[in-house]
């Protein structure tokens, strides 16, 4: 038997936001009103995943790239590498190909049709 998650409930709601192309962040501020207190949005995400759902919003948005940005400089750390530094004061990890999702510039996202 399958262990049932506190997200269950509102899967049909999680699917809908994800088909509408929200990030897992605005699924999770979604959620808040169902909770008692704040939905963790890593337990949110693991429940994604583990139920296969889909997340459109990648291909129905052009994300910035922090490559180009003005924001964002390369700095030398202590190991002698080249890291990126947003003017927020925040480093962003070499994972990261588009913009972080606490960048200012997400909010104004482009759609593609």
């Amino acid at each position: 038997m399958k262990r049932k998650s506190k997200f269950d409930p509102y899967i049909n709601d999680i699917i809908y936001y994800l088909n509408l192309g929200y990030p897992v962040i605005r699924v999770a501020e979604q959620l808040d009103q169902y909770f008692d207190d704040i939905v963790d949005m890593s337990a949110l995400y693991t429940f994604i995943r583990s139920r296969a759902l889909k997340n459109t919003s990648v291909r129905k948005y052009r994300v910035p790239h922090c490559d180009n940005c003005e924001d964002c400089h390369e700095v030398i750390n202590t190991n002698d590498e080249g890291i990126r530094m947003c003017y927020y004061c925040r480093l962003i990890p070499n994972s990261v190909i588009t913009a972080p999702l606490w960048c200012p510039k997400r909010t104004k996202v482009e759609r593609v049709s």
